[in-house]
């Protein structure tokens, strides 16, 4: 902007100067007036006294003394012509030079009539005349080689100044690129460093967990090896020790083996505990790991799009910067050419009027010529007057031929006064012109200095009104400001307090949940321990029956009785049996009955989750909506704010937030759904036992059935053997209590083993999982590490942006100063053009109020862009603010739920 109004008014001042010589050539005449130059008198023909040595008397001329040749008159510019005062101005200045000429001709002609007595003071003042004119040229040729080199001066500075701004932007795009190119990298290796160890992680976690099963399953089988094989041998040698034994060995063996089985199930129980727990444990851990990271990572998709964003913002900027400049380029380039052309024309009219001043060099010449050969002439006629004097004297009969000459030449004395007449006329004419001009130059300045006056008083206003809209913009936003800090707090604590309530909830309803299944599973586990102590019984009842018939057996046997009566008995056993198995079928219906009873419960837990889900969501969109409703509010009411943009963004942000926390809640939901279909699983699983129950019971059974016919053959058999065996039950109850005492010890090594196996693998197992949370704790500091680094990143481009913004304050202050100048420099302009203000006032008025306002709206265009530039910027650190405070935020919530997990 500085650099075109240094080429207007270059150009003013060209224009300028070429009036101001034109004018100065139009105010000098070609009779300037000298001491003594009064208009000479005629002599008269009357004869004279004889007085030869008499000096002669010079002949005066009879033309009045003019001062200085008036300028032709202006034109009214009130009759409304301005529209073609640009177009006629050239027109004017050849008109004018014309008429100088024709002047100059006219004077020249004067001085060639033949008169009595021509001075020659005359030469001495049109050399006079012809010297000032050569100054005033050699004048206007110096200031212009003065104007040539200002103007050249003005092109390298100009030149220089655009090499320095392509420099400048070059180097800019080039660091931004740099800059853009960086970030790219940091963030691809840390994308990659961060897959890298989520797989790790997931694939560490996939063979823990595969480890964790093996070894269950493999425990699992192992103790049911175990279970099944103990069985079988304690059924064996309950068989062999209720044949062979006594009643109270086989009390003291059972009482033994109740206890062991009941530290099994202990055992067997507690393991299962703690591996449910472990399980659970590791799924919460893991599904929260995994939902950190995915945050993580969408945070750090948000940060490298917000940077690409301001980082292409920035490249369109100085892009548009670019353009702008080449466009200003361009203008100037076009201008300068414009220059070059009015000074080549401006050249060619000052080789016309030097081609006119030589003319009119030569016209002088001649007329001083005319003027030699006329004063020969005048001597010449001088010296025949003489001699017809003397012949007068001698003659007077010639005396009518005297007075007819006489009558002549005052007929033509007449003539002479006649036209002396006209030309006082003329000339009080011309000084009414004059005076009227000087009038008319003297309003016009007036005007002129009125106008610039109320130019000044208008830019004055102009500037206080500038100073109080800044100042009242500056009360607004500050207003606004503490609106929207309110608004954020109070938004804030509604936000907490539904949050608050919103966790109260999920809390009252996880506890809920957890008492339910709690109670569920122990009601499950107290029936099924009821249903074990049943069968307990009847197994300890089947055992005595047996027992019972064993001893009647015996008895019968010494007793010698008859089959038949044996018969009838294993048929009531048979019976007996056959009740006992319809007794636990029974029992079976009951609790099937309670797994039905427990899958409605299930069924309505899952409606009452559903029905919370629903409730929350609804919740939801009321927060949703009425967000909604305050940012309309917000926007109705501030819509000729820019500023509210921030605020909008950041409701925005709390509308994503409360999407994040629907979508927590929507997890949380479908984590219970889970506990639900977990405990259809288990739900299933008791099925499952109850069916291989049935199985059992069937195989039992079948195995009852199988046995009476075999004790049917056997009781044959045994009558043949009861001798025999009576014999061998010494030494069988020697070997009895040998095997007994062999398989306790051998019990007790088992268990012994058995829980130092189970304690060390649990010990491995909770120190492994203590040295991946340890990972887990490294890991995470990592992050803490390099986001705080990130932070400090930002603020150092905070800084940056600050001195960026001194800088452009810097730049405001320089363009001030030059304005100043220019304002300054418009001043003295004005001082020296006041003579051709008076000639061409509501010209240049006119002209001059137009690059005014021309200038104003440059400077209020600039003005407006640096206080976008400056509010693009405070934006800018209003939103690194906002991503640090949520940064801030996200990590505090992330450190509080890591210290809940440790």
């Amino acid at each position: 902007m500085t650099e075109k109004f240094r080429e207007k008014l270059s150009y003013l001042s060209d224009d300028v100067d070429e009036r101001s010589i034109v004018s100065h050539l139009r105010s000098v005449s070609p009779h300037a007036p000298s001491a003594g130059s009064r208009s000479p008198r005629r002599c008269s023909r009357s004869p004279r006294p004889h007085n030869p040595a008499e000096p002669s008397v010079p002949v005066r001329d009879s033309r009045p003394d003019i001062a200085a040749w008036p300028a032709p008159p202006i034109c009214n510019l009130s009759n409304g012509n301005v529209s073609n005062n640009n177009s006629n101005q050239e027109t004017s200045v050849m008109e004018e030079s014309g008429k100088l000429l024709t002047m100059l001709k006219v004077a020249a002609a004067v001085i060639e009539k033949p008169l009595s007595g021509a001075p020659r003071g005359r030469e001495s003042e049109l050399k006079k005349k012809i010297q000032t004119l050569e100054d005033t040229v050699a004048e206007y040729e110096r200031q212009k080689y003065n104007v040539m080199g200002t103007f050249s001066e003005y092109r390298e500075r100009v030149a220089e100044r655009e090499r320095k701004l392509e420099a400048e932007y070059s180097s800019k795009i080039i660091a931004l690129s740099e800059e853009v190119l960086g970030a790219k990298k940091d963030f691809e290796a840390r994308m990659k460093s961060f897959q890298a160890l989520q797989d790790k992680f997931e694939r560490e976690k996939e063979q823990a967990l595969e480890k964790l099963r093996q070894e269950h399953q493999k425990e699992i089988q192992l103790l049911e090896q175990r279970f099944s094989e103990s069985q079988l041998l304690n059924l064996e040698q309950k068989y062999m020790i209720e044949i062979q034994r006594l009643e109270e060995e086989r009390k003291s063996l059972k009482a033994e083996k109740e206890r062991l089985g009941e530290t099994f199930e202990m055992k067997l129980r507690r393991a299962q505990s703690l591996y449910e727990t472990e399980l659970s444990a590791a799924k919460m851990l893991y599904s929260k790991e995994l939902e950190a990271l995915r945050d993580h990572e969408e945070a750090l998709k948000e940060e490298l799009m917000a940077r690409q964003d301001e980082f292409h913002d920035r490249l369109q900027e100085l892009q548009n910067q670019s353009k702008r400049s080449r466009e200003e380029l361009a203008c100037c380039k076009n201008e300068v050419s414009a220059l070059e052309k009015k000074l080549q024309l401006k050249e060619a009219e000052v080789h016309a009027i030097s081609k006119e001043l030589e003319e009119a060099k030569n016209e002088t010449n001649d007329s001083l010529k005319k003027l030699s050969e006329v004063e020969g002439e005048l001597k010449r006629t001088r010296e025949q007057y003489l001699e017809q004097e003397e012949e007068l004297q001698r003659k007077a009969n010639l005396l009518n031929i005297v007075e007819a000459a006489k009558t002549k030449l005052e007929a033509v004395i007449k003539d002479l006064q006649n036209e002396v007449k006209a030309l006082k006329s003329k000339v009080e004419f011309l000084e009414r012109e004059r005076e009227n001009l000087q009038s008319q130059s003297e309003s016009q300045n007036q005007l002129q200095t009125s106008q610039v006056n109320a130019l000044e008083a208008v830019l004055e206003s102009v500037t206080k009104e500038k100073e109080t809209t800044k100042e009242n913009y500056e009360k607004l936003l500050e207003q606004e400001r503490e609106q929207a800090e309110g608004r954020e707090y109070a938004m804030k604590k509604e936000f907490t307090s539904k949050l608050n309530e919103l966790e109260e909830q999920y809390t009252n309803l996880k506890e809920q949940l957890e008492q339910n299944a709690k109670d569920d599973s122990h009601h499950v586990r107290e029936e099924v321990k009821e249903e074990m102590t049943a069968l307990k019984d009847e197994n300890s009842c089947l055992e005595q029956e047996i027992e019972n018939l064993k001893m009647q057996l015996l008895r019968k046997v010494y007793s010698n009785e008859d089959g038949a009566e044996e018969s009838t008995e294993g048929d009531r056993d048979l019976d007996e049996r056959n009740g006992v198995i319809t007794l636990l079928r029974s029992e079976l219906k009951k609790v099937e009955k309670c797994v039905e009873s427990r899958d409605r419960e299930i069924v309505s837990l899952k409606e009452q989750l559903e029905q919370e889900n629903e409730l929350a969501d609804d919740q939801l969109e009321v927060i949703r909506n009425e967000i909604r409703e305050e940012i309309r509010a917000e926007l109705m009411c501030a819509s000729n704010f820019s500023c509210k943009d921030d605020k909008i963004k950041e409701l925005q942000a709390k509308i994503v937030e409360s999407d994040k926390e629907r979508d927590v809640n929507q997890k949380l939901a479908d984590q219970y759904l889970e506990r639900a279909e977990a405990l259809e699983g288990e739900k299933q699983d008791l099925k499952n036992r109850v069916y291989e129950l049935e199985s059992k019971l069937s195989s039992a059974d079948e195995q009852l059935k199988a046995t009476s016919v075999d004790q049917s053959k056997k009781y044959a058999e045994l009558e043949g053997k009861i001798e025999e065996q009576t014999k061998a039950i010494a030494d069988f109850e020697e070997k009895e209590q040998r095997s007994s005492e062999q398989f306790e010890e051998k019990l007790t090594d088992c268990l012994k083993s058995e829980t130092s196996k189970l304690t060390d693998q649990y010990n491995q197992k909770i120190d492994d999982a203590q040295l991946q949370a340890d990972k887990k704790h490294m890991f995470l500091l990592e992050e803490i590490k390099s986001l705080n680094l990130a932070s400090d990143e930002k603020t150092e481009q905070i800084e940056k942006l600050h001195e960026r913004v001194k800088s452009l304050s810097k730049e405001m202050s320089s363009i001030q100063t030059e304005l100043e100048n220019k304002t300054e420099e418009l001043k003295n302009f004005s001082s020296k053009t006041d003579d051709y203000l008076r000639k061409r006032e509501q010209q240049q008025g006119l002209a001059f109020e137009k690059k005014i306002i021309s200038l104003n709206k440059e400077h209020e265009k600039t003005i407006e862009l640096l206080r976008q530039h400056e509010q693009e910027l405070a934006n800018e650190l209003d939103d690194l603010k906002a991503e640090n405070s949520a940064k801030n935020v996200y990590w505090d919530f992330w450190r509080l739920n890591f210290k809940e997990l440790l």
